[in-house]
C-alpha cells in the first residue's frame, strides 16, 4: 500500500539464490537520525519520534518538544525561552465535523474546540441551494436509516450535501 512505504523491511536468508528465511520487520523506518543530530546543537535537534503514530507522526513530535520546554522550564539556571513564532504555529486542518446523523464525528469537533480562530467552510445543499451543514448519506436514492453504520466508504453519488432543513434522517 502507498501510504505503508518504507515501513516495512524483509529480513532475508539466503541459501544461494534460494530465500531460506524472511523476518517481516513491521513498523522499521529508517530516520537517519545520526546524520541530521551530527551537524546542529543539541537545542536545535528534536528526535524523530514518528514510528508512535505513522498517521500523525507530528503529535509525537510536538509532545517530545513540550516535555523538553516542561523539564527545562522548571530548572531556572537552563530555562529556555520559547520563540513568539512558536508560539504562533498556523494549522491548517480539513474534515467533516458532523456524521451523515448530525452528530460529532471522529476528531474534528475536539480540534475545533481547541483551535484559537476556525474558518468553516460549507458546501451547497443540492437540494434549495442554501448553505450545507450537514452530508446527507443515500442508500438507493433514499436518506440512510439512523443505525446504519457511521462509516462505509463510497462513492460520490452515496452522500450529498444538504441544509438542515432538507437533511432527513429516518429513525425507524
Amino acid at each position: 500500500h502507498p501510504a505503508t512505504h518504507g515501513v516495512l523491511r524483509l529480513i532475508v536468508d539466503t541459501d544461494g539464490e534460494v530465500v531460506a528465511n524472511c523476518t517481516p520487520d513491521h513498523g522499521y523506518l529508517h530516520r537517519s537520525i545520526e546524520k541530521i543530530g551530527e551537524c546542529v546543537e543539541w537545542p536545535m535537534f528534536v528526535p524523530y519520534t514518528d514510528r508512535v503514530d505513522y498517521v500523525c507522526a507530528m503529535n509525537a513530535n510536538l509532545a517530545y518538544c513540550v516535555a523538553v520546554e516542561k523539564l527545562l522550564s522548571s530548572d531556572t539556571a537552563s530555562r529556555v525561552e520559547v520563540p513568539l513564532r512558536a508560539e504562533c504555529i498556523r494549522v491548517i486542518v480539513a474534515g467533516l465535523d458532523m456524521d451523515f446523523r448530525g452528530e460529532p464525528f471522529g476528531p474534528i469537533p475536539q480540534l475545533l474546540s481547541l483551535a484559537d480562530q476556525v474558518d468553516k467552510l460549507q458546501a451547497i445543499c443540492i437540494i434549495c441551494g442554501e448553505p450545507a451543514y450537514c452530508t446527507q448519506r443515500l442508500v438507493n436514492g433514499h436518506p440512510a436509516h439512523y443505525h446504519d453504520p457511521v462509516i462505509i466508504v463510497g462513492a460520490q453519488e452515496m452522500y450529498e450535501a444538504r441544509c438542515r432543513r432538507c437533511h432527513k434522517i429516518p429513525k425507524d
